[in-house]
């Protein structure tokens, strides 16, 4: 887990516990009663706390997404909306979404929600949860969540309901992978969501750039080898091809030796190339 989005965490002297802090850092709000909403990310992650955005009822960071384009600013917060929010979201998020657009930052939202609707699976619609799809549309966000399992389940009751949503940016809709209600037991009304988003990965390529080759070093090196390759009669085509092979591997070492390997990073491959656009390429590199 590299990212966990918290709603109503364990606290004691309001302070959270139960997330062990050795695993990730844990953001929240400490100065307050009970925080109600706290973000837990692994070591590994880069991030920078939002605390103009850190409430008792959020919780957010900016993080770095690798991208065919580069890395891609991300926020991710954790939001807990209160059962007697008549019109959610809460001012604090609605604060948060407002200030992604306006400086062009994408969003991945965790929040429990409290609002029913059946656009994201829940039994009905109330009136919080007209006013969240209200909220959600005009904010171009996009609802993650998948199905009609519910995310919430209160035995004593016999209740369940979809009440916690995924919501992002639409640009991140597709970066959002195997979304899914876990069966795992949580030790909570709530049952644990999952999902990956996707990151594009590179691998180091080793490789020569003829630009930095020593080219002195080259030529002295060509000469050291030419007893190899010089024949003074070629007397048929074996021999030509002999020699030819000879010549090509001295030029070959010589340039090795006199060019260094360099790293360069790859991305994977992107779904548009494929072998028309290869053949393509091969034909601009000849002129």
């Amino acid at each position: 887990m590299d990212i966990a989005f918290v709603q109503e965490p364990w606290t004691h002297k309001d302070r959270v516990t139960g997330l062990a802090s050795k695993n990730g850092k844990l953001i929240y709000y400490k100065c307050s009663e009970r925080p109600r909403a706290a973000l837990m990310l692994k070591p590994s992650i880069s991030y920078f706390p939002l605390t103009k955005f850190i409430t008792r009822d959020l919780a957010s960071a900016i993080i770095d997404i690798p991208t065919e384009r580069g890395t891609q600013r991300t926020v991710v917060a954790s939001a807990y909306f209160p059962s007697e929010e008549r019109q959610p979201p809460p001012p604090e998020l609605a604060d948060l979404v407002e200030y992604c657009l306006k400086e062009n930052i994408q969003i991945i939202i965790g929040c429990d929600a409290n609002a029913h609707h059946k656009e994201w699976g829940s039994s009905d619609t109330n009136d919080k949860g007209e006013c969240l799809l209200e909220f959600i549309m005009n904010n171009k966000l996009e609802v993650i969540n998948k199905g009609r399992n519910p995310t919430y389940r209160h035995e004593g009751l016999d209740r369940e309901e979809v009440i916690d949503l995924t919501l992002s940016s639409h640009l991140l809709k597709s970066k959002i992978k195997d979304w899914h209600v876990s069966s795992e037991p949580s030790l909570s009304d709530h049952r644990h969501i999952c999902f990956n988003i996707e990151a594009e990965k590179s691998v180091k390529v080793p490789t020569r750039i003829a630009k930095n080759t020593d080219w002195k070093r080259y030529e002295k090196l060509l000469k050291a080898s030419k007893d190899e390759f010089m024949i003074e009669k070629i007397n048929n085509s074996e021999e030509l091809d002999l020699a030819a092979e000879k010549l090509n591997s001295a030029i070959l070492r010589a340039y090795e030796a006199s060019c260094p390997i360099t790293y360069r990073k790859v991305k994977k491959d992107v779904p548009w190339w494929g072998k028309e656009l290869e053949d393509l390429r091969k034909e601009l590199r000849k002129l």
